[in-house]
């Protein structure tokens, strides 16, 4: 579940003129950030005052403007809130293990101003927050690991690189570009343990790209301080209208809608209703379509029992034909009737999808394939029954298709593939 009282402080820093990163590299990275992390934002958070604005930002501060907005700006803060600080621009060195972060690069003395990220860790840690995400983009950031180590509250730490240099904002704009992507059918961002898209696995995508570089200049670092799987975002889990064109048409799901499609030219014999699916290509199992071998009457009585019970087709003396909800499910609304229909005339009452999503949930973090007969096993030991007569089997191999689970659950891991036996 997301964390709803998160704050983020954005700190971005420039040099003098002629090093990098530089002024425009700097405001365009803390420009995206800010809409990335926005109100309007995929992946909003407060301000430090725990406003709705998005994050707050300072462009070469003083330490002072940094401590500000960590105590007097702060309100409501509890054990609870969690505080992202994120950090782009020069450092150096210090000691073993810690950090001098640049800051106001030009004072009224004429030098440089730095803070230790020690002090900064320090001050996190007297402010109550017990919970920080840090994100450092700078120099020599993988030295401070030993630091970490030390930092009693949970946490987890994306360094920009090990004990060299962070080139140009690099690993930021990785970083961004992991969170602007849009979701995919199989989006390895997405955590599916987790049923989201967790700080580990931003870091881990984010950085790949150096992983793979042939220049190798610098390869990001983290510290999983028992925040790594925490959620930035729930798993998008987007349910069409319509049939679901990402699924294949010889797939349970692809076969129950041409089986309408078949249904929808003419009525058939329910006593040839195999040999009238055999007409079609997509209820071959092997061969070509003169000699090959279809789906067995056994299945085809599958296929037909399900359209029957769900209400997409009647039975009328002897024959079986479209009904007007599988005309309309035809007409644009496959997937939303689909869904309507299992719900309402195949599964029991009380086996809603809620529950379906929960125990194929248990199932895949038990490495458990969610099939059919797992399914109903897990649920009896919910104290549920599932009888696994033919329209039921045939209702949850077509379920993960719809894309109501997550695909995220089921389909994610085990995908709706061709259905190859029958």
């Amino acid at each position: 579940m997301v964390n709803l009282d998160r704050r983020m402080l954005v700190v971005g820093h420039w040099g003098p003129e002629g090093t990098t990163p530089n002024n425009s590299r700097v405001r365009g990275i803390v420009s995206r950030l800010e809409r990335v992390f926005g109100p309007n934002g995929n992946y909003s958070f407060q301000s430090m005052a725990g406003e709705p604005t998005g994050p707050d930002v300072l462009l070469n501060p003083g330490a002072g403007d940094i401590s500000q907005k960590l105590a007097d700006e702060a309100d409501g803060v509890t054990d609870n809130t969690l505080l992202f600080l994120y950090y782009v621009g020069h450092a150096v060195g210090d000691r073993e293990d810690d950090l001098r972060i640049r800051l106001r690069y030009r004072t009224s003395e004429g030098s440089p101003q730095y803070l230790y990220l020690s002090t900064l860790l320090s001050q996190v840690r007297d402010n109550r927050y017990q919970k920080l995400i840090l994100l450092l983009d700078c120099c020599h950031a993988g030295r401070t690991l030993k630091l970490f180590k030390e930092f009693p509250q949970n946490s987890f730490a994306m360094l920009g690189t090990g004990k060299g240099y962070a080139y140009n904002c690099d690993f930021s704009d990785s970083i961004i570009s992991t969170l602007e992507r849009s979701p995919s059918k199989r989006d390895q961002r997405i955590d599916r343990i987790r049923r989201g898209f967790t700080y580990e696995r931003l870091f881990e995508v984010a950085r790949s790209p150096f992983i793979t570089s042939t220049e190798a200049r610098q390869i990001p670092q983290s510290f999983p301080g028992g925040l790594e799987h925490e959620l930035l975002a729930n798993a998008p889990v987007k349910i069409p209208s319509e049939y679901n064109a990402l699924v294949p048409r010889r797939t349970v799901y692809g076969r129950v809608y041409v089986c309408l499609e078949l249904l929808s030219e003419e009525p058939c014999l329910s006593a040839v209703f195999a040999q009238t699916l055999h007409r079609r290509r997509e209820f071959l199992l092997e061969g070509d379509e003169i000699d090959g071998r279809y789906i067995s009457s056994d299945r085809a009585r599958q296929y037909k029992d399900f359209l029957i019970e769900s209400g997409l087709a009647v039975e009328n003396s002897a024959r079986v034909e479209i009904s007007n909800l599988g005309r309309e499910a035809l007409n644009g609304r496959y997937n939303d009737i689909l869904l309507e229909t299992i719900s309402r005339s195949i599964l029991p009452d009380a086996i809603t999808y809620e529950v379906l999503d929960d125990i194929i949930h248990s199932l895949i973090n038990d490495m458990i394939p969610p099939t059919p007969a797992m399914i109903s096993e897990r649920l009896l030991h919910r104290g549920m029954a599932l009888e696994l007569k033919p329209s039921v089997r045939i209702a949850l191999s077509l379920l993960p298709s719809t894309g109501r689970f997550l695909k995220s659950s089921s389909d994610a891991l085990f995908p709706s593939e061709p259905e190859l036996a029958g």
